[in-house]
């Protein structure tokens, strides 16, 4: 082996030390020069020439055939990244594992924070982070060579997903899946009609529905005007006292030949109704064309059933 430049070399206790002012360039022109415990340098038989500082434990540097190779000396001996020799920058597209097994990030010399399985076969859709500009936001993007490329995330056992807001600040809990044991599963879509189902079940919403819209829509054909809207002969329901039937409180329907008819509370034992009262009898103000009521005058002190035919107020009084 020659040193070229300004150097001195020796051999000490601990191997081959070289020492100058300028780069240090060696050349071998001996197929094997081997320290006690320190520098190794071989010109092996197919050519290639490989660097290598205590070969037991440390890291080699290879000019191997195909490529350049970095490794260790010993397989699953050494530690990147520890106290003093962490890595600044690291320019490469790929990260390896080189085996079957997962591919970890660990933090603290050893505590894994983060693992990457490895999934036999052909991987064709795989996951994708993107950062952002100020003000915009980063994505978590499922991405592949399929057209539509599906995402999920996935819980072991029990536990809940939780979407949390002001993670660094004060977090807030805003929305919450919780484990369910049923087969039945929630599907939201947002197209031209947006739909909140559940898929071969009832949805349930505890303790109550606020619409904080202007009506309440029922079937495929509701009413177009009104605040809870339903379709033909569809009525509001009660259910009875014993809990084995239910019990009509308004439905249109077809009566004696007369549609569109609105009956009340058919199907049960009867009516109760709440009589309306005015200091004087109803007027076409208080009854519109075809509606009748049970008023009470106070003034005149008589309960009739009044009636609004095509404008002209007809009454009975009540005995």
């Amino acid at each position: 082996m020659t040193v070229a430049g300004s150097q001195v070399a020796r051999f000490a206790s601990t191997g081959l030390i070289v020492t100058g002012t300028t780069t240090v360039s060696m050349s071998i022109v001996t197929p094997l020069v081997t320290t006690p415990s320190g520098l190794i340098l071989q010109n092996s038989a197919d050519g290639q020439m490989s660097f290598q500082v205590n070969s037991a434990t440390k890291w080699a540097i290879a000019n191997a055939a195909g490529g350049f190779a970095f490794f260790p000396g010993v397989d699953n001996a050494i530690n990147l990244g520890t106290s003093g020799f962490r890595v600044a920058n690291t320019f490469t597209s790929a990260v390896d594992s080189g085996t079957a097994g997962s591919l970890a990030l660990k933090t603290n010399n050893g505590t894994t924070q983060f693992v990457v399985a490895h999934t036999a076969g052909t991987i064709v859709n795989t996951w994708q982070a993107t950062g952002n500009i100020t003000t915009l936001a980063p994505q978590l993007l499922a991405t592949g060579t399929d057209t539509n490329v599906p995402a999920q995330l996935a819980l072991k056992g029990t536990g809940a997903f939780s979407f949390v807001t002001d993670a660094l600040g004060t977090p807030r809990t805003q929305l919450q899946l919780l484990h369910g044991a049923g087969a039945n599963n929630l599907t939201i879509t947002n197209g031209t009609n947006p739909t909140l189902d559940v898929t071969a079940g009832n949805l349930t919403i505890t303790p109550a529905i606020v619409v904080a819209g202007a009506f309440i829509s029922v079937g495929g054909t509701p009413a177009s005007t009104g605040g809870i809207r339903l379709p033909v002969n569809i009525g509001v329901q009660s259910r009875n006292a014993a809990n084995s039937g239910d019990v009509s409180l308004v439905q249109g329907q077809t009566i004696n030949g007369v549609a569109d008819a609105v009956v009340i509370g058919s199907g049960g034992s009867g009516i109760v109704g709440i009589a309306r009262s005015g200091g004087a009898a109803p007027t076409t103000s208080d009854l519109a064309n075809g509606r009748w009521t049970v008023w009470r005058d106070t003034g005149g002190a008589t309960t009739k059933l009044y009636y609004n035919n095509a404008g002209a107020i007809q009454s009975v009084a009540l005995a």
